[in-house]
């Protein structure tokens, strides 16, 4: 029925619909409907798409490329070995308005520092070829992320030290594979939300460097740069997934439960620990850590090797002011927050910087000083630009002033509203 034969279907509001069959002794009857791009020979569909259905219509598949040649048949079956096969009919895929093709890499900010460009690619999961309308749903979803990414000290005043790709990559299905709930969906990158009450993600990490590679970045580039993974779909979780080489993929979910939902997952995941390299500081074990703890910390305190970006420089398991990373602000008029405070990740026996609340611990849209200084470090370092603590304090926004939603300020117990997001994903490399 729709589309009609040799006609053209706009992939807005595209479905296919065929004729409801009826079985002679009123058995159920289920579609099998086969679609391709290769023109049939000898009357016969090779199917690219295969899509079953009860249905007598359904939606295009998601990957199907706009401007594309289609031809199509629909087989229905009641299960007992009955069957019948409608002709072959065709239709032109089209769009009203410009689109995004499939792992179509276009810029979405350039740099206007005189250095090097501090790099961003930032692509999603989930996202159907109708989500990449230009200006369409996807551009929106970037521009939320990248808008967030920089509402933040110190990205703010750096921004114009960043280039930003953003990568179309077309999904089968909108979503996410969500396991506690036995939701499964067939998306590009493969990502799976572990569910329930846990907020981890994973997905298919090699494929998304492959796509971060459409911008023409290769793996050493990426090695200095972010890739921030959007997955389309509604829930709060978020995990960031670093390799010891450098390499990181920040994956949100596009949280709406809450007008700064995404903006506080950017920030966390993506600003803090994908591109910060920061580790988390709330209360996951009420207990010190212990030797093996203490041990794989320091070896990502010598991560990445030959840059001076490092790991999980915001913790620490000194408590020796003098001997502390952030040593050189403790002390100062104006940074008089800053000290040696236990209750990082551990509840005794790791200590942070600042007691007040910040990115790391429940999201909140502040980093703290020693925070801000990795931050910084890595877009002057990565911009081959000098960088020093007396530099980075003449251009410190915040030092003593803070914007913070009221919270508890004993922070060695965890705040009983806060869910933590899926525990960053360490992988060593050669």
């Amino acid at each position: 029925i729709a589309p009609a034969d040799k006609t053209s279907a706009d992939v807005s509001s595209a479905v296919l619909e065929w004729e409801a069959s009826e079985d002679a002794d009123g058995d159920p009857v289920s579609y099998k409907v086969s679609i391709t791009s290769v023109q049939p020979e000898n009357g016969e569909i090779i199917p690219q798409y295969t899509i079953e259905t009860s249905d007598n219509r359904c939606a295009i598949p998601g990957t199907m490329a706009i401007d594309g040649n289609y031809w199509w048949q629909v087989e229905a079956s009641d299960g007992f070995g009955g069957c019948a096969v409608s002709g072959i009919a065709s239709f032109t895929l089209t769009a009203s308005a410009p689109y995004y093709s499939d792992m179509e890499c276009s810029l979405y900010q350039d740099y206007e520092s005189s250095g090097n460009p501090v790099n961003i690619v930032v692509l999603g999961d989930g996202f159907v070829n109708k989500d990449y309308l230009h200006g369409g749903y996807f551009d929106q979803v970037v521009e939320n992320a990248v808008t967030g990414f920089f509402d933040i000290e110190p990205f703010k005043t750096f921004r114009h030290y960043f280039r930003i790709y953003k990568v179309a990559a077309y999904s089968s299905e909108r979503g996410a594979t969500m396991k506690a709930e036995q939701v499964n969906r067939n998306t590009v990158f493969g990502t799976t939300l572990a569910g329930g009450s846990s907020t981890n993600i994973t997905a298919s990490y090699n494929n998304i460097y492959e796509a971060a590679k459409r911008t023409g970045l290769n793996d050493e580039d990426l090695k200095k740069s972010l890739i921030i993974m959007l997955v389309n779909i509604n829930k709060y979780a978020g995990t960031c997934y670093m390799q010891s080489d450098g390499k990181a993929i920040a994956m949100c979910a596009i949280d709406s439960s809450r007008t700064d939902g995404l903006k506080r997952l950017i920030n966390h995941e993506a600003g803090g620990h994908g591109f910060g390299r920061l580790s988390d500081e709330y209360i996951a074990y009420n207990r010190a850590p212990d030797a093996n703890d203490i041990n794989r910390i320091r070896t990502w305190n010598t991560y990445p090797t030959g840059d001076v970006n490092k790991f999980y420089t915001n913790i620490s398991f000194i408590s020796n002011a003098s001997e502390v990373e952030w040593n050189t602000f403790i002390g100062r008029p104006e940074y008089p927050k800053v000290g040696v405070f236990e209750g990082a990740y551990w509840s005794v026996g790791a200590y942070k910087c600042e007691s007040s609340a910040n990115c790391m611990i429940y999201n909140d849209p502040y980093y703290n000083a020693v925070s801000r200084y990795a931050i910084y470090r890595r877009i002057k370092s990565t911009a081959g630009e000098e960088y020093s603590v007396e530099d980075f304090m003449s251009i410190d926004i915040h030092k003593t002033q803070q914007q913070l939603r009221h919270v508890k300020s004993d922070f060695s117990v965890p705040y009983e509203e806060f869910i933590p997001l899926g525990e960053p994903i360490l992988i060593e490399v050669n």
